[in-house]
């Protein structure tokens, strides 16, 4: 059976993707939440309320990339995660490179290791080149998701 990924959301599309209300935004949380039963901060996910967090805070963006227009880029869901109410309130306005360093659970929450060592990018391309790495990775463990359920469904 081919399964269609050439059909899966484009990149900007995704980057598009800000309205929490939006099905597509919350397919990809609701995957990306499913990887994991604790968050980076080891608080259990089902004890807490769920916040989504972003992964570059919408302050330090704004501030180093000038993007203060462009809402969607900032709220994008590619730029989010759902973590414990605690741990958002812990790391709120954190850069990745400080509080992600410590952690080696990333894959369970989609993220590339590349997040541990990039503070907040200083162009907007760059923070684009952030996000397009976590595109690739939350297609590439969607498929092989997919895969898997089909060869245990044999």
């Amino acid at each position: 059976m081919r399964l269609p990924w050439d059909k899966f959301p484009p990149f900007e599309t995704l980057m598009d993707t800000d309205n929490k209300s939006s099905i597509l935004y919350r397919a990809v949380l609701s995957f990306v939440f499913t990887k994991s039963k604790k968050d980076w901060k080891g608080y259990s996910v089902q004890d807490e309320d769920l916040e989504d967090h972003h992964l570059f805070p919408k302050r330090s963006i704004t501030k180093n990339l000038g993007v203060k227009g462009s809402e969607n880029y900032i709220n994008t869901v590619l730029n989010k995660v759902l973590i414990s109410k605690s741990a958002n309130n812990e790391t709120r306005d954190d850069s990745p490179d400080k509080y992600l360093k410590d952690f080696n659970n990333l894959p369970e929450f989609i993220i590339p290791d590349s997040f541990k060592i990039n503070a907040i990018p200083n162009t907007f391309g760059g923070y684009q080149d952030c996000l397009k790495k976590r595109y690739d990775l939350i297609k590439f463990m969607l498929k092989e998701r997919v895969i898997s359920c089909l060869e245990h469904s044999k």
